[in-house]
């Protein structure tokens, strides 16, 4: 142990400076993307605190471990943090079956404020609609996939959550088979922050037609993306993309334009044709042009 002149012990007052400046990066890990700089000093440990306690902001309490399992830490990381957490006065004690932790009024307090962090690349959602369907229509030309893709956006079709923003048209051919299928794509595109649970669920309704429904989400460069993480509610979104078979990319900007990550692949269904059939219909009625692309996919063929 080493002590200072006035007899303070220099590691705690060396342990709490690193506490303070923990936080400090860790707003700057939020504000101006800079997870590098952040895990450099902090070896990943503000990101793991943060992920705790947003969890923990909506409850009451939760058991050691359901907080453990539900952000995949390891019972040694787990301890550290909490044992962080509640020298800090972050949290206390939750009763709770095997034990666990609440937010104290001072963890709540100082929680950073998500809106004041990264920005969206654009102004409004609708101007994601546009790259996104450039970027597929360039992927099915490196591919030498038969497609094409159409910002349906605009449409708008009776009942609510029925209308997908991106509908990719897909030719599948099976030369030995001598065969082709029609596979429709829909993509639910969300602004960067501006998303909710829903968002699974607006998806979820775009299946009755489509054979393969995802959920996009802009993404900024820099910021590290987790399934389980609840800081941006991706933990919520991810659970409700695999329990209706949906699939989740993330949008992100790539030099002037933007590219697609895949983190969870959709599930493949039939639904009716004729469900099918009064989707396409709905579009080629109101969209001449896109009539014109949909019919030289066979002509290509």
């Amino acid at each position: 142990m080493r002590r200072g002149s006035d007899g303070q012990n220099l590691d705690e007052q060396n342990d709490a400076l690193v506490r303070l400046y923990c936080l400090d990066i860790n707003q700057r890990l939020l504000f101006i993307w800079d997870p590098q700089l952040a895990k450099k000093h902090t070896k990943g440990r503000p990101a793991d605190i943060t992920r705790v306690m947003r969890l923990l902001q909506e409850t009451e309490g939760l058991s050691n471990s359901y907080i453990r399992s539900e952000l995949n830490l390891t019972d040694t990381r787990y301890g550290e943090i909490k044992k962080s957490l509640l020298d800090e006065g972050a949290v206390a004690k939750y009763r709770c079956r095997g034990g666990g932790i609440r937010l104290t009024p001072e963890g709540e307090a100082s929680i950073p404020i998500v809106e004041d962090g990264p920005l969206s690349t654009v102004k409004y959602e609708k101007d994601l609609y546009a790259p996104l369907v450039q970027y597929l229509e360039q992927q099915s030309k490196e591919d030498e996939i038969v497609s094409i893709a159409i910002n349906t956006a605009n449409l708008r079709t009776k009942g609510k959550w029925q209308n997908p923003d991106v509908t990719q048209i897909t030719l599948e051919k099976y030369p030995y088979l001598r065969a082709s299928e029609l596979i429709v794509k829909t993509f639910e595109v969300k602004q960067w922050g501006r998303w909710d649970v829903g968002v699974a669920f607006e998806s979820a309704a775009h299946r009755r037609f489509s054979h393969e429904a995802v959920v996009v989400l802009e993404w900024p460069n820099g910021n590290d993306f987790s399934l389980t993480d609840p800081t941006y509610k991706i933990d919520e979104i991810s659970r409700e993309c695999r329990r209706f078979g949906l699939g989740l990319y993330t949008l992100r900007p790539y030099y002037k334009a933007y590219r697609l990550h895949t983190h969870i692949q959709p599930i493949r269904h039939t639904p009716t044709k004729s469900d099918t059939e009064s989707w396409l219909e709905y579009i080629f009625d109101r969209m001449p042009d896109a009539l014109i692309g949909y019919k030289k996919l066979f002509e290509d063929s």
